[in-house]
Order: structure tokens, then C-alpha cells, then sequence
């Protein structure tokens, strides 16, 4: 079980995207790329990128006070990279930090091999998740995810083996009957029992197969009201097996919310390391080059490696400390968005958000009412036009 970790300044997270995978699935826009099987000269090469990049964090910006509360490794699929290339580069990290309480790695039930769960529980990982996205066959295949459930299901048995602490990851609105999508999901997470369900609404993005698939005519989806529907019929399908619904998209039993999660929607301290990888620390938000090549040459060379690097007002960091705290159930605590911002005329924000339709104030917390927590988006495109107009 995992208690969320009191926070102080010099906490840290840590997130490393490992941008592999066998194949890219239709619906995905993040930065990846599918490797053939000879893609050792790759790996390699990107491993030391990583343990570069870390020292070059350690030897600027870290020091002996900060604390690692918790780790990600992200993707893409870490899983497709054998278990070998991790070992220096977590070493080189435990070297820098103690083992963070929570360490989670993304895993892909497809190909996925004890001898890296075995692994993974050696060096520290505490949790692990696993991308089911539908529990419908027919589905994986029309949105080009090559696993099926039986094989979830074996995989979802291995990772038992070595872990105590696992997130599903579902999809609400893909190419498919919702009514199936919700039964059938509901009946996998109950008899699975995971710690812990990340479940989004599917966000189409244009240039993706599955977005051109849409256009094209090619497939039909879900309306966008039918799909919110479905969610929240979901929602109370968790709650009665138990879960405790603490964010917009996550669910978890008693004490297993996600600790490195927390730091982003916090607005905390993090660094995030690899292609395409963002971060905020000291008040600058960065992410780092999309494009592969470029950032292996860029760190090799000692030469920026990140996209874009700015450097926050106020106002930014007020907007944004709204916009992620507003996605937990318990919204933004006022007290500490007035000691966050003194300077600011929270007291104003909070009165005017708190006497529109969207947001109430509940035990000295702003936060939207049951409705718009689920129904979201008018209550965030209301949120920045308040922002806007107010400073």
C-alpha cells in the first residue's frame, strides 16, 4: 500500500520516457517509434543519452537535500527494451537519490518477459502499469494493438508474481460498442482486482492512423455525449468494486492513489528526461526535442537538447496550479493557493469561481461541482476566460 509522501520544497519526481515499441498503435500521438528486433546500436546509444542527460541535471541544478519522492519510466513500451540497458542508468540514479516510495514502470502485455519484471523488482519498482485499453479483441485489432485479452490476462498473472501494486489502463470512445466496452471492462477490473485504474475519454488527434481512419470515413466512434455518458456509468461500476474515483481519469483502492501523478497535478517539482520529455523545476517549464536524432546528438555534444524552455511568470504558474489542481475530486485547498500566491488576489478567483455553475467551496476547497468534474470542458474553458479577465 502507498501513502502519498508530505511534499517540501526540495521534493522531487522523476519522469524517463522510453520512446520504443514493437508497433505504434493507431490512436497514439505521444513520441515513439517501433523498433525491429536488431535495435541494439539504439538502445545502447539512447541508455547513455539518459545517464548524460542525469548527470547533467546532477552536476547543475541538484543538490544533497533533494529528495526523489518518485520515478516513471514511461513510453512508448519500456518493456520492448531488454532489462540490461536499464542497469547502469538506474545504478548511476541510486547513486543520486535513495529509491524513491514509488517507482512505476509502463509495461506492454505483448512480449512481456519475467526475467524484466524480475528485474524491475530488484532495482526498486514498486508498482507497474499495464495498457489494456479494451477488453475487446476485435477492438485491439481495428485500432492496431497487437495483444489480445487472453493474453492480458497471462501477462496481468506474471506481473502479479512480482508486484503488489498495479495500474490498468483503459480507453472510453474507441471504434466500438460502449455498452461492451463498459460490461466487459467492469467485469475484467473486478475479477483482476488492480490497486489502481487510469480510464480517458479518447482524445482523436487528427494526424494519427486512427484520426485519418475517422476523417476518411473509414470508422464510425462513439458521439462525444454518448461517450461521456458511458464514463459515468463506468464511474459508478467502480465505485461499487470499490474504487475511489480522487482524479478526473483515476481511480484506486484505499491508499493506492498514484504518488507521481500527485506531483503533477500539485504542480510540484519535476524533471523529465528523454525525447520529447517534459519538466518544471525552479520555475522553468521545458520539454525536450521530439525529434530522436537530434536529441542523441544534442546531449552527446553538450549542446541544449530541450524544444522549448520558459520561464514562468506568476500568472502562468497560477493558471496552471488551477487547471491540474481542479482535476482532483478535492479540488485546490484556498489556503494554500493564497500562501502560493500572495501576491495574486486569490480571494477575488476563488469568490467569482466559486459562484458560477462550474466550481463550488466545499471544507475551505475550490473545487467543480459533481456535474462538471465528470462533464469537464465547459468548466475549463470558463476557468481561462476567468484568468483572463482577472489578475
Amino acid at each position: 500500500m502507498t501513502y502519498l509522501p508530505m511534499q517540501t520544497s526540495r521534493s522531487l519526481s522523476l519522469y524517463v520516457h522510453i520512446p520504443f515499441c514493437a508497433s505504434k498503435c493507431d490512436y497514439c500521438d505521444f513520441t515513439s517509434f517501433a523498433v525491429s528486433p536488431g535495435a541494439e546500436d539504439l538502445f545502447s546509444a539512447y541508455f547513455e543519452a539518459l545517464k548524460k542527460e542525469l548527470l547533467f541535471w546532477k552536476n547543475r541544478y541538484l543538490n544533497a537535500n533533494d529528495q526523489l519522492i518518485s520515478l516513471y519510466i514511461g513510453g512508448g513500451t519500456p518493456s520492448v527494451v531488454p532489462f540490461h540497458y536499464y542497469k547502469p542508468f538506474l545504478e548511476e540514479l541510486f547513486c543520486i537519490f535513495k529509491p524513491p516510495k514509488e517507482f512505476t514502470c509502463e509495461v506492454n502485455p505483448a512480449g512481456l518477459k519475467a526475467e524484466f519484471l524480475e528485474f524491475l523488482s530488484q532495482y526498486g519498482c514498486t508498482r507497474i502499469s499495464m495498457g489494456l485499453q479494451s477488453p475487446v479483441d476485435e477492438t485491439m485489432k481495428r485500432i492496431a494493438r497487437h495483444q489480445s485479452v487472453s493474453q492480458f490476462i497471462r501477462a496481468y498473472s506474471t506481473v502479479r508474481t512480482y508486484f503488489s501494486n498495479v495500474n490498468i489502463d483503459l480507453i472510453c470512445g474507441l471504434p466500438e460498442s460502449l455498452q461492451q466496452w463498459m460490461v466487459k471492462s467492469g467485469d475484467l477490473v473486478e475479477r483482476l482486482s488492480p490497486e489502481h485504474c487510469s480510464v480517458y475519454i479518447l482524445e482523436l488527434e487528427k494526424e494519427t492512423p486512427l484520426g485519418k481512419k475517422y476523417r476518411n470515413g473509414q470508422i464510425e466512434l462513439p458521439s462525444f455525449d454518448y461517450t461521456y455518458e458511458t464514463f459515468e456509468r463506468f464511474i459508478w461500476r467502480l465505485k461499487e468494486a470499490g474504487y475511489q474515483q480522487y482524479e478526473i481519469s483515476n481511480f484506486s483502492l484505499p491508499g493506492y492513489e498514484s504518488v507521481h501523478n500527485h506531483a503533477y497535478w500539485h504542480s510540484n517539482r519535476y524533471i523529465g528526461m528523454g525525447v520529447a520529455a517534459g519538466g518544471f523545476f525552479n520555475q522553468i517549464r521545458y520539454v525536450n526535442t521530439p525529434v530522436l536524432n537530434d536529441y542523441l546528438s544534442a546531449v552527446f555534444e553538450d549542446e541544449k537538447h530541450y524544444d522549448s524552455r520558459i520561464f514562468n511568470s506568476q500568472e502562468e504558474n497560477l493558471k496552471e496550479f488551477l487547471f491540474m489542481g481542479l482535476r482532483l475530486k478535492n479540488g485546490i485547498n484556498v489556503k494554500t493557493l493564497q500562501e502560493k500566491f500572495p501576491q495574486i488576489e486569490t480571494n477575488r478567483i476563488c469568490e467569482i469561481l466559486s459562484s458560477s455553475n462550474y466550481m463550488i467551496l466545499s471544507n475551505s476547497c475550490l473545487k467543480f461541482n459533481d456535474y462538471f468534474f465528470i462533464h469537464n470542458r465547459p468548466a475549463f474553458e470558463y476557468l481561462l476566460e476567468i484568468l483572463s479577465s482577472v489578475h
